[in-house]
């Protein structure tokens, strides 16, 4: 019995003594030295002229070494005096300063002699690991939820989530890889989602419905209607900027826009170049809107607007005497256009409604009108000694090419600028602009519009009559550039229209090997 009372006293007296001892214990695991030494945390230390400002700095200390800690801090060591790399880390700090962090705590800020205060974050290794898969998790259940809308017809709903997860991948210092594999490898999430975003915007199938009027006496107002649609899909989230100063961006809004344009003077109407990007959501947070404008991408295009389709001209005269006459423009809106006149004697004019005196007996002469210096906005007409005026017959012809055995080839090469290929008179105007056509798909759609007025026959090779009579545009398939304008065969070789280069019709396929290829023939 004494025993037993001696050792139930014992136990009563050692118990406070275990339990101070315990408490002791656990107060120095959330010392700095602890926090420092252990290995099992990450910390980061702050200054600051008050305790905000210090606890403030603290986290931002954390994060950073937190950031190099994933990274590999021997990288760090090995690249401390790089500013590119330095410039790098403070604006990852930045951005990870949102990033929520589960078990993130302080040691109490500490005031020092000189009244400044100290403070140390700290943050567990498994409370770090914790708060990563949870945002891992967050994000590829939204991403789920996005590549549903996307197979699901809803292009326009996924588009603003796969910006919202890449934007928010870059709060966190480690990489998460997505359940979807491409070519059976697990992809890194923000490499996946630039991809998907990549692949809509140069993806983007532009299709051009015409243009439209709205001038007055006063001013030119023309309008592009394009429709936008990507895998069959109407397309937002987008605008389109018509690279020249003083024009606004169009926002595209359920797959459609219309680009205004006014026609100024003294300008040649070709091919319109424009640049396409994404837009931000305006709902966006200003952290992820700064993160995700350097990286979304922009593409730029050149769109062939035929003005013609929409602007009407005429001219009429009147008989001054027996060979002078006054040649008088028909056409809408005609203060705010440019005109040239043309008479088969080498005479011009800029006036709105010249005089002009033949001289001399004739039974006919060509006039031609040209407006804004475009080749695309003439009218020629046909003026007898008896003053009728009547459409002036078109003089085109076939491009002259010689047909040459397959087998024969040129021992030496020719020089295109001497003795290389000529562009027919007839075809200048045409093939003018089609050299001005740097991208694919500007000049599918011009080929497109012409083939459907029977000027030509394009496509693929087995798409034209006479391939060897025929021109062709080498495209890279990455850009979508024109890399290449090449005549038909001539005497076995190819030249160049936009160098002096020539090359041997059998040399072709190695010559563009992996390269897309564009046939269009001349009726």
């Amino acid at each position: 019995m004494d025993n037993t009372l001696r050792n139930i006293v014992s136990i009563l007296v050692l118990f406070p003594m275990l339990f101070g001892l315990m408490s002791s214990n656990i107060s120095a695991q959330m010392d700095e030295r602890t926090i420092k030494l252990s290995g099992n945390y990450y910390w980061g230390v702050g200054f600051g002229e008050d305790r905000d400002a210090a606890i403030s700095n603290a986290k931002r200390d954390l994060i950073e070494r937190m950031i190099v800690r994933v990274q590999s801090e021997s990288t760090l060591r090995e690249r401390d005096d790089n500013q590119s790399y330095r410039i790098e880390l403070e604006t990852t700090t930045n951005t990870m300063s949102r990033m929520e962090l589960r078990g993130l705590n302080y040691l109490p800020a500490e005031q020092k002699r000189n009244n400044s205060w100290e403070s140390i974050a700290y943050i567990s290794k498994l409370d770090f690991e914790t708060s990563m898969n949870t945002l891992g998790d967050r994000l590829l259940h939204s991403l789920s939820i996005a590549m549903s809308d996307e197979k699901n017809g809803n292009f326009d709903a996924a588009i603003p989530q796969y910006m919202e997860i890449l934007a928010s991948s870059y709060f966190s210092p480690v990489p998460f890889y997505t359940d979807y594999s491409v070519h059976g490898f697990e992809t890194e999430l923000r490499t996946f989602l630039k991809n998907k975003i990549n692949n809509w915007v140069y993806g983007l199938e532009i299709k051009q419905e015409g243009v439209r009027s709205l001038s007055t006496a006063q001013n030119n107002e023309f309008y592009f209607d394009l429709r936008f649609s990507y895998k069959n899909m109407k397309t937002s989230h987008l605008e389109i900027s018509h690279n020249k100063p003083g024009f606004a961006a169009h926002p595209i809004r359920n797959g459609q826009v219309s680009i205004f344009y006014d026609l100024p003077p003294e300008e040649r109407i070709q091919s319109f170049n424009f640049t396409l990007s994404p837009i931000i959501p305006e709902n966006f947070d200003p952290e992820k809107a700064a993160i995700l404008d350097p990286i979304l991408p922009v593409r730029e295009l050149a769109l062939d607007v035929d003005f013609s389709e929409i602007i009407d001209i005429d001219f009429i005269v009147d008989r001054q005497s027996d060979y002078e006459f006054r040649f008088i423009p028909e056409i809408e809106n005609l203060s705010v256009y440019h005109l040239k006149w043309e008479f088969e004697n080498g005479v011009t004019s800029t006036e709105t409604s010249p005089n002009h005196d033949f001289g001399s007996a004739f039974d006919q002469s060509i006039i031609k009108l040209t407006i804004n210096n475009s080749s695309e906005l003439v009218r020629k007409k046909a003026l007898s000694s008896s003053g009728m005026l009547t459409d002036a017959p078109n003089k085109s012809t076939q491009p002259e090419t010689k047909p040459i055995d397959s087998q024969e080839t040129s021992s030496t090469p020719l020089n295109s600028v001497q003795t290389g290929f000529s562009v027919p008179d007839s075809l200048k105007t045409y093939i003018d602009s089609i050299i001005r056509m740097k991208d694919g798909e500007s000049l599918s759609n011009y080929l497109g519009r012409l083939q459907n007025n029977q000027v030509l026959a394009f496509g693929r090779m087995n798409d034209v009559n006479e391939p060897r009579n025929s021109y062709l545009a080498v495209v890279n398939p990455r850009n979508r550039q024109v890399q290449e304008l090449l005549s038909p065969v001539v005497d076995g070789y190819r030249f160049s229209l936009l160098s002096i280069n020539s090359i041997p019709e059998h040399r072709l396929s190695e010559e563009f090997k992996g390269l897309g290829s564009i046939w269009f023939q001349f009726h």
